[in-house]
């Protein structure tokens, strides 16, 4: 932290960018990349970002006021991994590129399971009606009759991790999928 302030002090520019929640420039926000592959090897393409801007936080109260019945997990904003990070990547970093999350999906073997047969430790995944994989998370409680709609654990871009129903948060749940692996 305390490099990156020495950097806002000798860069009022950037500062003010930054304030005005506008900058994604490589010297106030270090991104890193991690190790992360598939059981196959293959890489899986990732990063972690470090910064939180006014937007980014705006952008979050925004979530938590309309998404209010959603329970969070935790008080602050941690930037460095995403929804597909905590599904994914155990909390450590970004995936970002939807083909990377069906790349995982392939060579680890996750196979569909029908929403009635939803048990906890299975993906969701939100898909959007143009086919891209916008979220996905975690069951952490399985859906009883008669809707059979699951709680899950995600975190909502680089905001906030949150327990929800499936069916309760600000993505597709029209397009949901459910996964496991099986092998």
């Amino acid at each position: 932290m305390a490099d990156r302030l020495t950097l806002r002090q000798t860069e009022p520019r950037l500062l003010s960018h930054y304030m005005a929640g506008i900058i994604i420039d490589p010297t106030v926000q270090p991104v890193s990349q991690i190790v992360t592959q598939t059981r196959a090897g293959d890489p899986i393409d990732n990063c972690q970002a470090s910064l939180i801007t006014v937007k980014d936080k705006a952008d979050s109260e925004a979530l938590q006021k309309r998404w209010n019945d959603a329970q969070q997990r935790g008080a602050d904003v941690v930037p460095h991994y995403n929804c597909h990070g905590l599904t994914f990547a155990a909390r450590r970093t970004a995936v970002t590129d939807a083909s990377e999350v069906r790349k995982v999906l392939s060579q680890d073997e996750y196979e569909v399971v029908d929403k009635k047969d939803v048990l906890p430790g299975d993906l969701i995944l939100y898909v959007s009606n143009d086919g891209d994989i916008e979220h996905s998370g975690v069951v952490v409680e399985a859906g009883g009759p008669p809707l059979n709609i699951p709680r899950i654990v995600s975190k909502w871009g680089k905001f906030f991790e949150v327990i929800h129903a499936a069916n309760y948060c600000p993505y597709n749940f029209a397009g949901a999928e459910y996964h496991r692996i099986v092998k």
